[in-house]
């Protein structure tokens, strides 16, 4: 399709070091419906402020402005670097100038042109693009209105949830950088890796030429597929629905134990079997020294004939019983009954 689309301007702010967004930024999606901009299915929009369609500005470096899948300019932070957690998505040279433009990891660069909700004007579409593919219901932020939306009251403010399944599009707000080399000292970080694309739908490069310089650009659509393994939607901080509810899984390992483990057992058996050895060599005990005191008449004559050579025999006492010489060490053990 021909257009007589206009070029767009750019503006230039300086980027005061490499920028590192929250942790919080990429777990924060915002579902626009399919009636809010004709792309099938809808859009899951990154770091967007539900229900004011602006992006949350502590996402981004300070001073981004032209925001947005068709901005009216493209910001250029120059001097800069791609913000952690971004790589190259797409490159052009100047001289000694490098132009970048840098998206969140897994994601790659698209730029086409259209009149889709442009008022049947012709405008120039930018974003950083993947593929949502999760089939399971996942919980989203949400614009204000449309079908399945969830109302959460909290704090005075209202926030808006639905869920989601794929497919849908992603959409990330792409940030574009230039520098020459010796602008890098002023960074910490090396240059910006170039990120590969799983799979390119659209490639095209053009070639301007002027009297002193050669300036060529390249425009890249690329499409990635991201499953919410990879993008956490809601992180604990966020506001929940009400009729929210957590459930929480256990594991085979982690299965309740309703009586004493197998080794608190084992124990008690041992120690059981032990107490009972003890109570029966104490019986003994006490039966063999009672036996000891008893009369010489309780032992055979043939125990006392078999005794050792040197053995006397008992003696008597003085109390008319027998008591063991002292050379008992001599004896032998009673025979048992």
């Amino acid at each position: 399709m021909s257009s007589t689309q206009s070029p767009l301007t750019t503006r230039t702010s300086p980027m005061s070091g490499v920028f590192t967004p929250p942790s919080s930024c990429s777990s924060h999606w915002t579902y626009e419906s399919q009636a809010a901009n004709d792309v099938t299915g809808g859009l899951l929009i990154q770091r967007a402020q539900a229900g004011t369609g602006r992006e949350d500005p502590s996402c981004y470096p300070r001073g981004l402005d032209g925001w947005g899948r068709a901005p009216s300019f493209i910001q250029v932070f120059s001097p800069g670097v791609c913000p952690s957690g971004y790589t190259t998505a797409n490159n052009g040279y100047n001289g000694d100038t490098t132009t970048a433009v840098c998206c969140s990891s897994k994601f790659g660069y698209t730029n086409f042109i259209s009149t889709v909700n442009a008022g049947g004007v012709t405008a120039q579409y930018f974003g950083c693009t993947s593929i949502f593919t999760d089939a399971s219901a996942t919980t989203v932020f949400a614009e204000d209105g449309g079908e399945d939306v969830i109302t959460s009251s909290m704090d005075g403010t209202t926030t808006f949830f639905t869920e989601v399944s794929g497919l849908i599009t992603m959409w990330a707000q792409p940030i574009t950088v230039a520098f020459q080399q010796r602008d890098l000292s002023l960074f910490t970080t090396s240059l910006p890796s170039t990120s590969s694309a799983s799979s390119t739908t659209t490639s095209e490069s053009s070639t301007t030429k002027t009297s002193s310089e050669s300036v060529t650009s390249t425009s890249v659509s690329s499409t990635l597929s991201m499953t919410t393994g990879d993008i956490p939607v809601i992180n604990s901080s966020s506001r929940l629905p009400a009729l929210a509810s957590s459930t929480s899984t256990t594991s085979p390992t982690d299965t309740p134990s309703f009586g004493p483990s197998t080794g608190a057992i084992a124990g008690i058996v041992v120690g059981a079997v032990a107490a009972l050895a003890f109570l029966i060599g104490a019986v003994i005990l006490f039966r063999r020294r009672r036996n000891r005191a008893q009369p010489s008449n309780s032992w055979s004559t043939m125990e006392i004939q078999t005794s050792q050579a040197g053995h006397s025999g008992p003696a008597k006492s003085d109390y008319g019983r027998y008591e063991p010489s002292l050379d008992m060490k001599s004896l032998k053990r009673p025979a048992e009954l």
